[in-house]
């Protein structure tokens, strides 16, 4: 835990290579792949409810490369399932003309208009969150309709409480069981990776009017 200046407290994951594991020690997690993680909490997955999510994040400039980020901030997991097992989360990567951040939603199937990313080992359908932009806070706010396959459900996007890109005609779940909620500094090319986090919090139902 760290203090601003002005008494805000926030948390802080750093993520360095010499975090890397072999094969022998994490098989989840074989090198390049480093990570930091805090679950937040686990709770009960309910078909066809509005649930909400919440995070502030600040990249640091300081202490980390500027280029070279393929990483994962935040993460919804179902444990349980067979498939993947994450399914939402928030990124960061480099499309080709530099890093950008976005959220992804990998369950099955993508809708025909999907946009994919593939980072380490995974394909999904993304929302595109705007330029990485280091030593600034910005708030993403998540409202998912959970949904299991075949059901379609919505994923909308707020940054600093503005809509940045809805997902309809997708999935939002593996199976009907529990989520756990995650924030990281993982990175998928063993990049070193800091990352600053405040108030998190998630509500089951939508936001009322200014709540970010």
């Amino acid at each position: 835990m760290l203090t601003e200046i002005n008494g805000n407290h926030y948390g802080r994951l750093t993520v360095s290579p010499s975090d890397c594991s072999t094969t022998d020690f994490i098989l989840w997690d074989p090198c390049p792949i480093i990570r930091e993680q805090v679950r937040i909490w686990t709770i009960p997955e309910v078909e066809g409810e509005t649930r909400t999510f919440s995070l502030t994040v600040r990249i640091p400039s300081a202490g980390q490369p500027a280029t070279g980020h393929d990483s994962m901030l935040w993460q919804l997991l179902e444990p349980n399932a067979t498939f993947g097992n994450r399914s939402l989360w928030i990124g960061i990567h480099d499309f080709g003309a530099g890093e950008r951040v976005y959220l992804a939603n990998r369950v099955p199937p993508c809708p025909v208009n999907c946009i994919t990313v593939t980072t380490g080992e995974l394909v999904a359908n993304i929302i595109d969150l705007g330029p990485l932009t280091f030593d600034q806070w910005d708030t993403y706010q998540i409202v998912m309709t959970l949904a299991v396959t075949p059901s379609n459900g919505t994923v909308i996007v707020r940054k600093n409480g503005t809509v940045v890109g809805t997902i309809n005609n997708q999935p939002t779940m593996y199976l009907v069981d529990s989520q756990d909620v995650k924030i990281d500094v993982l990175d998928w090319s063993g990049t070193l990776g800091i990352a600053d986090f405040d108030n998190l919090w998630g509500m089951s139902g939508a936001p009322s009017a200014g709540k970010n």
